[in-house]
């Protein structure tokens, strides 16, 4: 299992005394309740935007972000009924969280590899 943050030694030539590279393993996770699918929007592994239809509970990742990076999930709910949820977990810890009770509502959780 990947640990929450991993540091990455940098070459150091001429006298450089900079911080080693921290990084994130991070994981998205969507759920809900009373509905089967949701349309899933997120920010990828490489600073990209995916998007996706799936059926829920559903997991991305986890992914390797670096420190400062900017990480976004959101699902919207694709029934009349029901709530959709998403969560930004790093490591095993979850760091930001939302949900939607409103029919074809979307939970956005956003926030930043640290």
């Amino acid at each position: 299992m990947l640990a929450a943050c991993t540091l990455a030694l940098t070459a150091c030539g001429g006298g450089d005394e900079s911080e080693p590279e921290v990084f994130c393993s991070v994981t998205y996770s969507i759920g809900g309740f009373g509905i089967s699918k949701a349309a899933i929007t997120y920010e990828n592994s490489s600073g990209g935007t995916s998007q996706t239809e799936q059926a829920i509970p559903y997991t991305i990742g986890p992914f390797v972000k670096r420190k400062g990076d900017f990480l976004y999930v959101s699902a919207q709910n694709k029934s009349s009924s029901g709530f959709v949820s998403v969560a930004i977990k790093i490591g095993s810890a979850t760091v930001k969280s939302a949900q939607s009770s409103v029919p074809y509502g979307i939970a956005t959780a956003s926030g930043s590899c640290s």
